[in-house]
């Protein structure tokens, strides 16, 4: 006769299970991902730097400089 393969309910504890069981306001590092490095992206690497001090950014930008749709759209004049 097979043997059948029970799981395991010893599973370890995943990070968000052990992140639900501490103190709801304690301190840990956040990354933050900003699509885009326009004046809403610039923005954003500013009021973070300003207010915030554990947390690591990585802005993704198509474009070889920065300024979103200044740099995209030439306006007359």
């Amino acid at each position: 006769m097979a043997d059948l393969i029970v799981p395991s309910t010893n599973r370890p504890e995943t990070d968000a299970e052990r992140r639900l069981q501490g103190p709801i306001h304690s301190k840990r590092h956040v990354r933050v991902i900003c699509i885009g490095a326009g004046a809403s992206g610039l923005l954003l690497a500013y009021k973070l730097q300003r207010y915030f001090s554990n947390f690591s950014l990585t802005v993704y930008e198509k474009n070889p400089e920065v300024s979103g749709t200044w740099w995209e759209n030439r306006y007359p004049g």
